[in-house]
């Protein structure tokens, strides 16, 4: 399966978000959308016009329905679609934190919108404006996130820092291991993921891998596949669907990891013939998983060890 040279889309793909059989991907000022997603062939890519300069980052983007979703990234960017992605309209006048790079956004529903960005930037939209939430004073970058609900999420970023919250961020509690700081650890995290209140897991450098069974009060070291810096994460409760189960993480040098037991045990699934770093992983809803990454590549991870990963053909 070939790949179009990265210069037909953008140079890097940083975002990816899925809802039920379609799919949107975004990087430099590009965002593209396809439907039917399928690591058989076939999949047609849209690019999107969002009217932005080429010197615009998109880093994050999230749908809460076929027509509506969001896109954030540099300079405050933030973007609204309430067409599929035809046409976008600029938000960034009504964020708080205007010119602050924001790295991730997460729409839990159309009421309950959260973003996270560089100096401790965590920003929510309640159905009418963007409220900039109290981040407990921490001033480091926070890299991603993760909501199960309107009210119980997580943020992490540079530094170990890690927050909780279980009011919809009205109030944050640092989370931490055993560390005199307060901190998880010094190394950065660059992404979480949650099946409810009580399981999750983050991720981040040097293949840091870390699970709590008790809502983020305690986390203990769990053993990942890779010691090189894991990027994103997703992963499925037993009950959801033909996914049940299944999960992946993506980092540096094409490295897929995946369990197909709830997270117990990690698998490598190995990429990294095209070398080059994965940053997210989204399939939340949908059978087919993709992980975008450096050079707009797009990557279909199985769920087996003996499955390579498929290097999807995005044509546009």
């Amino acid at each position: 399966m070939r790949a179009l040279p990265a210069s037909s889309t953008c140079n890097e793909l940083t975002g990816v978000g899925c809802l039920s059989d379609i799919a949107y991907a975004v990087g430099g000022a590009t965002a593209m959308r396809a439907t039917q997603v399928s690591a058989v062939g076939g999949t047609v890519w849209t690019v999107l016009s969002t009217n932005l300069e080429s010197r615009y980052t998109f880093k994050g983007v999230s749908f809460v329905n076929d027509q509506t979703g969001w896109i954030c990234g540099s300079y405050g960017t933030v973007l609204q679609t309430t067409d599929a992605g035809t046409t976008w309209h600029q938000l960034t006048d009504s964020v708080p934190s205007q010119q602050v790079q924001l790295n991730a956004i997460q729409a839990v529903n159309g009421q309950a919108i959260f973003i996270v960005g560089a100096e401790g930037t965590i920003l929510r939209w309640d159905g009418s404006t963007w409220l900039l939430l109290d981040s407990r004073g921490v001033s480091h970058s926070f890299l991603g996130m993760h909501f199960v609900d309107e009210n119980f999420g997580i943020v992490v970023g540079d530094g170990g820092r890690a927050l909780i919250t279980s009011s919809g961020g009205d109030a944050w509690t640092f989370t931490a291991v055993d560390s005199e700081e307060g901190f998880l650890t010094d190394k950065a995290l660059h992404g979480a993921h949650f099946l409810d209140v009580n399981r999750g897991w983050i991720i981040g450098e040097q293949g840091l891998l870390l699970q709590t069974h008790d809502g983020g009060a305690t986390w203990e070291f769990q053993e990942s596949c890779t010691a090189l810096d894991l990027h994103g994460i997703a992963v499925h409760a037993y009950g959801d669907g033909l996914l049940g189960g299944l999960g992946w993480m993506v980092g540096e040098e094409g490295k897929i990891c995946a369990t197909v037991d709830e997270g117990k045990t990690w698998f490598l699934q190995d990429a990294s013939a095209h070398n080059v770093p994965l940053y997210r992983v989204g399939g939340y809803g949908a059978f087919n998983p993709i992980s975008v990454g450096e050079l707009g590549e797009l990557w279909y991870p199985p769920t087996s060890s003996q499955v390579a990963p498929t290097l999807l053909d995005y044509r546009v």
